[in-house]
């Protein structure tokens, strides 16, 4: 929703624009009125809005004034002028302040709805192209500031250069001697390890509580395409530092206990000294991503890496096992690598962990070919199964979740519908040695899962126990031995189907089919030759 301000002493336009601009786009709405330029920079102060449409002519203060006005203080607010015939030389000198678009007098509703198209368009396409947007009222209370960290985050030189230059010449400090980004999210908004994506309730929530809360600890809020909430955080000093941005962490936690119902994770970049370093301070950001997973406590510092080296290297090399093996398409050790991977960790293993996992696994420079639709996709799914697993998981369920998100994204189904793929290799691993005496323990030490996970998934994916099924492919292939090879001998049919004893497969085998083996060889017998 995109919030317009109306400007213009005449109260029949003002009508007419706060009545039919909601009505003819449901991305806009009136948030503000105002009678004139002055009342209209009042209203600015305290009602942030993304649009200002104003009359050219007015008392007080007129549209050209109110225009470089906002131009001076609220660069991101698009302002649109309306204009008459006899005044448009005079609208056309508004264009110095960057106003967008002009309404002429008298107007009709088609150049009303064409003009919030075009806005709306033109609002879309910004939002995919910038990475950072300044937005909210700590803004409006310093926006040089702002635009300038913007600049710097961007990696704009040239604008970066302009505003710093700007900034020294009015004599203003941009940051103290140490400074660096922290970067605040919903922990399962699915945009947070992706491409642009519209934002969600939570993170719009989120970004108004920090917008409010910044200016208490003296930080600086940008809105990041991806949903999240960057901040710069300076002190004077990098313990200072690291307690105002705990400080700031406990009071958003205290703020959103009943507004956000998912956890806040708040990660901080490296500590710098130069506010050009400020856009590598951003970028650190991912090396802390792995930092939750070896049991550091929230905030997430970049600076407590080395406290936790030893944990997230095993974290690492597990990982990077994975993505070797994925790009070698070794779909058989999947499983193992991502139960070591689990193992290696050292926080509990739930939703939380088990999201996290997934955003290092991404994380990795190999897996950056992955078509982000399928990240996407793969990502929002995973989060509806995160939230709801509120308790802990077995090494097991947790492999077995990341596995099954890793065959989503990479398009893989199992070989059967819907059937879990450990079940798929434990059958397959029966069929080729059901001949052996192979328990319940062989089979899953060979899919690398505990006995108990496996006996429960035979329950749950198939409707009987592991000793059923064998014993049914064991049934089969006997039955076919009896049927095909009227000389063979009963116990040289017990050996080839994994049975150690004759009388035991002679029990078993009648159990299943009703008669003994040598009555069902002698009646198959008799088929054939009838």
């Amino acid at each position: 929703m995109y919030h317009t301000m109306i400007v213009d002493d005449e109260p029949l336009m003002r009508t007419y624009l706060t009545r039919n601009i909601p009505a003819f786009s449901a991305l806009f709405d009136v948030s503000a009125v105002a009678k004139d330029g002055l009342e209209a920079m009042e209203l600015l102060k305290e009602a942030p809005v993304d649009v200002v449409i104003t009359d050219i002519k007015m008392p007080e203060v007129d549209g050209l004034s109110l225009a470089r006005h906002i131009h001076e203080n609220y660069p991101d607010i698009t302002v649109i002028v309306i204009s008459g015939f006899s005044d448009f030389e005079y609208a056309q000198k508004a264009i110095r302040y960057n106003v967008k678009d002009y309404l002429l007098k008298p107007l009709v509703d088609k150049t009303l709805i064409d003009l919030l198209d075009a806005l709306a368009t033109r609002f879309e396409q910004e939002r995919g192209s910038a990475h950072f947007k300044i937005a909210g009222r700590s803004a409006r209370h310093d926006p040089l500031r702002h635009r300038l960290l913007c600049a710097l985050l961007e990696g704009d030189s040239a604008r970066t250069y302009r505003l710093y230059r700007e900034l020294r010449e009015k004599g203003r400090p941009f940051m103290a001697p140490f400074a660096c980004i922290a970067k605040f999210q919903c922990l399962y908004a699915a945009g947070s390890m992706e491409a642009p994506s519209a934002p969600s309730a939570s993170a719009l929530t989120l970004h108004m509580l920090l917008d409010r809360l910044c200016p208490q600890f003296g930080c600086m809020a940008l809105y990041a395409n991806d949903g999240s909430t960057c901040v710069m955080v300076d002190a004077r000093s990098e313990p200072d530092l690291e307690a105002k941005i705990e400080q700031l962490y406990r009071a958003l936690l205290s703020e959103s206990a009943e507004g956000i119902p998912e956890p806040i994770d708040c990660r901080c970049g490296k500590i710098v000294t130069d506010p050009m370093q400020l856009r590598a301070s951003c970028q650190s950001l991912a090396e802390t991503l792995p930092l939750p997973l070896a049991k550091a406590p929230a905030p997430f510092f970049h600076s407590r890496i080395a406290q936790y080296r030893h944990a997230l290297e095993g974290i690492e090399q597990c990982r990077d096992q994975l993505v070797r093996d994925l790009a070698a398409d070794s779909g058989a050790h999947w499983f193992a690598d991502l139960k070591g991977l689990c193992l290696a960790l050292d926080a509990p293993l739930n939703g939380e962990s088990l999201w996290r996992c997934a955003g290092c696994i991404l994380a990795a420079p190999a897996c950056a070919s992955f078509p982000a639709q399928a990240r996407q996709r793969s990502l929002e799914n995973l989060a509806g199964l995160c939230r709801s697993t509120p308790g802990a998981l077995s090494p097991d369920e947790f492999a077995d979740a990341l596995l099954g998100w890793l065959r989503e994204l990479l398009g893989q189904a199992p070989a059967e519908s819907g059937l879990n793929p450990v079940i798929q290799q434990a059958k397959e691993y029966i069929a080729r040695n059901y001949q052996s005496n192979i328990s319940l323990s062989d089979v899953a030490d060979h899919c690398s899962v505990s006995s108990s996970y496996l006996s429960d998934l035979f329950h749950k994916q198939l409707g009987i126990s592991y000793l059923k099924y064998i014993t049914g492919m064991r049934m089969e292939q006997a039955a076919k031995l009896l049927k095909s090879h009227p000389d063979m001998r009963v116990f040289e049919v017990a050996t080839r189907t994994g049975f150690l004893s004759d009388k035991h497969f002679i029990s078993v085998f009648k159990k299943y089919y009703g008669v003994s083996p040598a009555m069902y060889q002698k009646s198959q017998a008799s088929h054939g030759e009838t």
